[in-house]
């Protein structure tokens, strides 16, 4: 069974009411992107909606999905999840959940990537229009936003970053924590844009990667919960 601390770092102590306000991970790995991001979206936004007036290019509700989905990238890579979940395993799962399951969904909504691209030079821009239209490229993509490969796809990263071995290496190596996190984001993203762009037609198919995933995630968090033996030692 997990320990009875339910901590997933073997070191870790958990942090007490005192210091929750302070357990910040300002990481730049993780700082940094988050702030590119928000910048680029928010000149996009300001590019788009003072020219042409507020929603149009990109629509007021995709502006505050997109907001929610980075405050809860924040939420669960700089404060407070990252730093609890170094001690305790409970909030290290929960860090995941958010990940792929609400961040992920929220910033697919948000439309990033027109609008990040509307703030970009024009030289740049017409760059990027070229890379996309290259044909390995696009058939690579489409072969990754399929239902069945983003749900694959996303099982194995969430898997194979709840092996007890991997799960240790990620909290004594930066780079291998960034790797699992950013390898989650990565996966939740393509799993919900590909959940995303099904036609009404295949409205089957979304609810069953849907439930899929769901009826995996518990019952391997239940396998960890309630197992005999120590995947975590505490």
């Amino acid at each position: 069974m997990v320990a009875s601390s339910a901590r997933a770092h073997t070191e870790g102590a958990p942090i007490s009411p005192h210091d929750f306000w302070t357990a910040w991970s300002l990481q730049l790995t993780v700082v940094a992107p988050i702030a590119v991001a928000l910048l680029l979206y928010g000149r996009g936004l300001h590019l788009a909606w003072s020219r042409a007036g507020i929603g149009r290019g990109t629509a007021v509700w995709q502006a505050g999905l997109f907001a929610l989905g980075l405050t809860a990238l924040w939420a669960g890579l700089v404060w407070p999840l990252d730093a609890i979940g170094e001690s305790l395993f409970s909030a290290h799962m929960a860090q995941h959940i958010v990940l792929m399951g609400v961040a992920a969904p929220l910033l697919v909504l948000g439309l990033p990537m027109p609008t990040m691209i509307r703030s970009l030079p024009r030289e740049w821009q017409r760059g990027l229009a070229l890379a996309v239209r290259w044909q390995p490229w696009r058939r690579c993509w489409k072969f990754l936003i399929r239902i069945d490969v983003a749900t694959i796809l996303q099982l194995l990263v969430f898997t194979l970053w709840h092996i007890p071995a991997a799960i240790a290496l990620s909290l004594e190596n930066d780079f291998v924590h960034w790797l699992m996190h950013g390898s989650m984001l990565a996966a939740g993203l393509l799993f919900w844009t590909a959940i995303l762009r099904m036609r009404s037609d295949e409205f089957g198919s979304a609810i069953l990667a849907l439930f899929v995933n769901f009826k995996f995630s518990l019952v391997l968090g239940a396998l960890l919960a309630f197992s005999s033996r120590a995947f975590y030692e505490s």
